[in-house]
């Protein structure tokens, strides 16, 4: 469908998006100030915008879900987002223009994702605010925006995996369980506007979550040193093996994204 051109919102997803797949509740983040715009025109190839870093990987993903299909495709993020959500979201708008059969199940296979993955971002970006959602239930609007800052630091795109490991499954099931409870907890203290509990569910549910995963020593060891920071609160990225940064004030956040930097970390201001 040559002459194509679509926009819309995509979200942040801030905690729980590795165990939605389990059941298991997520919160997300939708400002309306990150759009994904995708145009389709005649001719060949893809050209990428405002994914930062991430550019040559979300090239790499919307070339594995065209195909074969002949047309000059252009994903812009016209407010830089270099996560996974707006990759999502380019996906399934690019779906109108490949007449998917079966979109969710040709998204999945590209990106290497659980379809609850994939259901968690397309329903909440049509809301707005901080979302609640959990498979089967759809998507709570809980707040009508996110109280405080949030940035990105990062360093490489691998992917992040919860794994049970041999004869570890019933451990592995009471981790994810607790993991969902902290999600729980994580919304109250967004509601109540309480930032130090908040940094406290986000920064053990990290700690938990690595756990039961294949991250890195040196990333838990930056998740401390960043959580350290007063009025700083630090989280694992679920998708990729980054760090999400909140700050009550702007100042807490810059001496977070300073630290990040002499650790190696590239990063961004989100909102």
């Amino acid at each position: 469908m040559r002459g194509l051109t679509v926009k819309r919102a995509a979200p942040i997803s801030i905690i729980g998006q590795s165990i939605v797949h389990l059941n298991q509740p997520a919160l997300s983040i939708l400002t309306g100030a990150h759009k994904v715009k995708v145009e389709v025109n005649s001719g060949v190839g893809v050209d990428i915008h405002g994914f930062e870093w991430l550019s040559a990987y979300a090239k790499s993903k919307i070339t594995k879900f065209l195909g074969e299909e002949e047309s000059r495709i252009k994903v812009e993020v016209e407010k830089p987002l270099p996560l996974l959500d707006p990759l999502i979201v380019a996906l399934d708008l690019l779906a109108k223009s490949k007449m998917s059969s079966d979109p969710l199940r040709e998204m999945s296979k590209a990106l290497n994702i659980s379809e609850e993955r994939l259901k968690l971002t397309l329903r909440a970006a049509s809301k707005r605010g901080v979302l609640a959602y959990r498979e089967g239930e759809g998507i709570l609007e809980i707040l009508p925006e996110f109280p405080w800052h949030i940035a990105l630091c990062f360093k490489a795109p691998l992917r992040f995996r919860l794994t049970a490991g041999e004869d570890l499954e019933e451990a592995f099931n009471v981790i994810t369980h607790g993991l969902g409870r902290l999600v729980v907890s994580t919304a109250r203290s967004i509601l109540d506007g309480d930032f130090s509990r908040f940094k406290r569910f986000i920064e053990t549910y990290s700690k938990l979550a690595t756990s039961i995963s294949n991250t890195r020593s040196n990333m838990l060891s930056a998740l401390e040193k960043l959580g350290s920071i007063k009025g700083c609160a630090c989280k694992l990225d679920e998708d990729f093996k980054g760090l999400l940064l909140f700050g009550v004030e702007g100042e807490a956040l810059e001496e977070g994204l300073s630290l990040a930097k002499k650790m190696g970390f590239k990063t961004l201001m989100l909102m």
